[in-house]
């Protein structure tokens, strides 16, 4: 029981993205137009409250916060973890590895993209001296906690305590497992805070895009422009690889981008660009070198480029990830320029 438990805390871990004075920032720098809305992924709507356990007391989540260096981006240390033992000796790391290979190669090709993605952040964050505020971990420990205890009551477990519960489902003491939560808050935290700090330092730009034959592209314009829903319009006749995600294009550095840039040149945010030229080349398929193909864009978002420094725009990045968290395709965008 308690290998497996230590096992699935491990899967869970390895798939669990975070105060100060204001400065007023530069005429321009990191002005946004038109932000999308994004919904939290995660409910912390308990988060600052939490429940009492059996004995009428409540889950400490344990005074100081632990200072975790960049190599831990990158691993838990360099030795092979033991995670249990069975009859024969140990159960290290690399044993689960190779029966989750075996089973699920999917998602060790996924783990080994977050590998990477953490190198990218570690460097980057080095660069740039980025850092996750104590605030954002000390309410991750905590959330986390109290869903344990709630899990924990929920079971039922007549004579013992929530500290020996914890030992026998995750295989390890509670001091170990604070420590774990811990770490794994501020790797997500700083993916977060890396990426988004990234975005706004570059500046960036969010786009729906259209691509089909002249005639095509026109009457689809039309009927955009006329009020038709852009998404519904590109996933019926878009010849774009955005078609099936009604055209969206994940997010652009301003200094790159490419024709992408180019499209949304002078456009205002929630604006249509006019028609223009766009190479088959980007379409790939049966599409590509069949003809001459033109598109037209909305621009959703337009954030300019912000060089302050992490240290200063910290708190409103902080803010923003509140309302605005990491997405998959910004990990995809942040890897293809930094990784």
């Amino acid at each position: 029981m308690r290998t497996r438990g230590g096992a699935a805390f491990l899967v869970w871990g390895l798939f669990a993205g975070c105060g100060g004075t204001r400065i007023p920032p530069p005429p321009g720098a990191g002005r946004v137009e038109a932000p999308v809305a994004v919904r939290a992924e995660e409910d912390l709507e308990e988060a600052g409250a939490l429940p009492k356990g059996r004995a009428g007391r409540k889950v400490d989540p344990g005074g100081a916060i632990p200072d975790f260096s960049l190599e831990a981006m990158t691993g838990m240390g360099s030795e092979d973890r033991v995670l249990g033992r069975g009859k024969e000796g140990e159960i290290r790391a690399h044993h689960l590895l190779d029966r989750l290979a075996e089973r699920d190669p999917k998602t060790v090709a996924e783990l080994l993209e977050l590998c990477r993605l953490d190198q990218a952040v570690r460097a980057f964050a080095e660069r740039h001296r980025i850092f996750v505020p104590k605030e954002d971990l000390r309410l991750a420990l905590r959330s986390e906690l109290a869903r344990l205890e709630r899990r924990f009551r929920r079971e039922g477990r007549v004579g013992l305590s929530f500290e020996d519960w914890v030992s026998a489902t995750f295989g390890e003491e509670l001091p170990s497992l604070r420590r774990r939560i811990a770490l794994l808050a501020w790797r997500r935290g700083l993916r977060a805070y890396a990426l988004r700090y990234a975005q706004r330092r570059g500046g960036i730009l969010r786009l729906r895009i259209f691509v089909g034959a002249a005639e095509e592209a026109r009457k689809a314009r039309e009927k955009i422009a006329a009020g038709a829903d852009f998404r519904v319009v590109a996933r019926a006749s878009s010849v774009h690889p955005s078609g099936p995600a009604g055209g969206l294009l994940r997010w652009l550095p301003l200094s790159g981008g490419g024709i992408y840039v180019r499209l949304a040149k002078g456009v205002p945010a929630g604006a249509l660009s006019p028609l223009l030229p766009f190479p088959s080349t980007q379409l790939g398929g049966k599409e590509r070198g069949s003809g001459r193909f033109f598109a037209f864009v909305r621009v959703l978002e337009r954030t300019l480029p912000d060089p302050r420094p992490f240290s200063e725009v910290w708190p409103e990045i902080q803010k923003d990830l509140a309302r605005r968290p990491i997405r998959p395709e910004d990990m995809t965008a942040f890897l293809l320029k930094e990784g």
